[in-house]
């Protein structure tokens, strides 16, 4: 990258996060209320329209987004999205991810990393599976599935998209939150996606079990990928899984904030080197400090991992196909989820 680009890369990077700013207080009544609307709109529109995964179809896209905003207003309204390898996603109204994959599909690179590296029969284990897009693109591949999910609403639509996609034998859904170690803790209830465990004395939220990864698989158990997000407790995941990360050596997805310094010098010290996967996997500098869904990969299996990106191919960016739904139009659970039985 050029200094010219890397200016421009910085000023865009500057202006996203600035409306992205403003755009927080939208609670707010009167005209601070709608100034802020007015910035995460065009935070949304603007993000959308440049966004990797929306290349050659990035008008599309916009309008995909925009008809959603409108669309989740009406009562009972929904939306089902298939992303590009058939992965069907029932998208709540409530969701704050919907957007992205309405709107882009795989709204994140990681995913077309995924569907590269995972064969039939590999272990995957999704901590912080949310409402399922990771679990149901791996066991689509035809890898096991291991999904921790605390949050009981989105574990119920996890499930539900699992019988979406008919994949519910290849995925064994638990609702424990995973860390450094065993006993109970607060988990929050009102973040939907940025749901967390919060161990502070003064916590609010609902009780739930934590466990440590270690405790939970086997040491014939084979782990090729595992991919966290548990908001900001991924270095505490990880630690929690140091037996079966010196066993298996898998391949690491971690959400990282500010580059985690600390998160790196753990798995430095098991052997692991560190990556950003954009189409192909491109090593991150050593004062790398940005906000970030890392790829840490074993120095052992690097040759490994990028002969299994070469052999799957690349994979061309395509638009999502939507379904605009009611909820209504759907056979109803007991808990009022969509059913597809």
């Amino acid at each position: 990258m050029t200094p010219v680009s890397k200016r421009m890369d910085g000023l865009f990077r500057y202006t996203l996060d600035g409306l992205h700013a403003a755009g927080q207080p939208r609670t707010a009544s009167g005209l601070a209320g709608l100034r802020a609307k007015a910035s995460f709109a065009a935070w949304m529109i603007l993000r959308t329209a440049t966004h990797s995964q929306a290349s050659g179809h990035r008008l599309s896209a916009v309008a995909r987004l925009c008809m959603w905003q409108l669309w989740r207003k009406l009562p009972g309204a929904g939306a089902i999205a298939q992303l590009s390898d058939g992965a069907r996603l029932w998208c709540p109204p409530w969701s704050h991810l919907a957007a992205a994959w309405l709107s882009v599909g795989d709204h994140e690179a990681e995913l077309p990393f995924v569907r590269a590296l995972l064969r039939p029969e590999d272990g995957f284990v999704d901590v912080g599976a949310n409402i399922g897009v990771y679990s149901i693109v791996a066991a689509l591949r035809g890898a096991r599935v291991l999904a921790f999910e605390p949050n009981g609403t989105a574990r119920e639509m996890l499930t539900a998209n699992l019988a979406l996609n008919q994949i519910e034998d290849r995925v064994r859904v638990l609702s424990f939150a995973l860390a450094d170690f065993t006993g109970e803790a607060r988990f929050t209830t009102d973040l939907e996606s940025s749901n967390h465990l919060d161990i502070e004395p003064e916590a609010k939220g609902e009780m739930v079990e934590v466990r440590e990864l270690d405790a939970l698989i086997e040491p014939g158990d084979r782990v090729t990928l595992i991919k966290i997000d548990a908001e900001g407790f991924d270095e505490a995941v990880l630690r929690g899984a140091r037996r079966a990360l010196e066993r298996e050596r898998p391949v690491v997805i971690a959400e990282t904030w500010a580059g985690a310094e600390s998160l790196r010098r753990f798995l430095s010290t098991l052997g692991y080197d560190f990556f950003l996967y954009e189409r192909e996997l491109r090593s991150i500098p050593s004062d790398f400090r940005q906000d970030a869904n890392l790829v840490a990969i074993h120095a052992s299996r690097l040759d490994w991992v990028q002969e299994r990106l070469q052999s799957a191919g690349s994979e061309r960016n395509r638009s999502p196909r939507v379904r605009w739904v009611f909820r209504d139009d759907w056979p109803r659970s007991p808990s009022g989820l969509p059913q597809t039985s």
